[in-house]
């Protein structure tokens, strides 16, 4: 809904569908597996997580889908 006007949606999953839930698990079991590997301390539930990184300037690599396992990865 936008605005007041509900808007069919032709790609992904709804919030709030049946198969959300499913999908927040498997994304969110990558999420763990990868900053585990990168070693960053981390909380997750359900589809909300949360990175602890030392220092808020550490907190960007933290978050970029490069560190984790790309050519830079991990914490140094």
């Amino acid at each position: 809904m936008e605005d007041g006007i509900v808007h069919k949606t032709t790609e992904g999953a709804p919030q709030g569908g049946v198969i959300s839930p499913l999908l927040a698990n498997l994304i969110g079991d990558i999420i763990d597996k990868e900053l585990e590997k990168a070693g960053y301390k981390f909380v997750r539930y359900a589809d909300d997580f949360v990175v602890m990184t030392k220092s808020k300037e550490e907190l960007p690599a933290a978050l970029s889908w490069r560190t984790w396992g790309g050519e830079h990865g991990g914490r140094s």
